[in-house]
């Protein structure tokens, strides 16, 4: 149990306070003398010392109460962490797929320029209309592919 401050009666200055008068409002009124008791106080009353339990008792439980808060509040920060990292895993994933991707169409473009440009040089039309014609058909080739 903490200590407290023996403090002295404001009526009787001889007087150590040992009471608190719950239904007092004026504070420097409110805690009472063994005299003051005596006197026969009809207002509800209570001991210093259980009002010092009292006190400590509150103390504990919401130091235990903030304690079980932070734990639960620490816990979920914990899983929000897991599944962000999940997440990033997920769409890191993703992203190496799609640049995969990407780089086969650049590949396969490539590709596809370099047969139709050896299409055309190979060909040999001396007349234009046949020559559009074929590039039009190797052109539609490459769109189906």
């Amino acid at each position: 149990m903490m200590e407290y401050k023996v403090e002295m009666c404001q009526e009787h200055s001889q007087e150590a306070i040992v009471a608190i008068d719950e239904a007092e409002q004026d504070l420097k009124i409110r805690k009472l003398c063994l005299q003051c008791l005596a006197k026969g106080y009809k207002r509800k009353i209570t001991l210093l010392k259980d009002s010092i339990n009292q006190v400590e008792e509150t103390k504990a439980q919401i130091k235990q109460d903030r304690q079980c808060q932070l734990q639960n509040n620490l816990e979920s920060l914990r899983s929000l962490v897991q599944n962000i990292e999940q997440l990033k895993d997920f769409y890191i994933q993703k992203i190496e797929t799609t640049i995969e991707f990407v780089k086969k169409w650049i590949i396969q473009i490539q590709n596809m320029e370099e047969e139709f440009m050896n299409k055309i040089s190979s060909h040999d039309q001396n007349d234009i209309q046949q020559f559009l014609s074929f590039i039009q058909q190797q052109q539609d080739i490459q769109i189906k592919e």
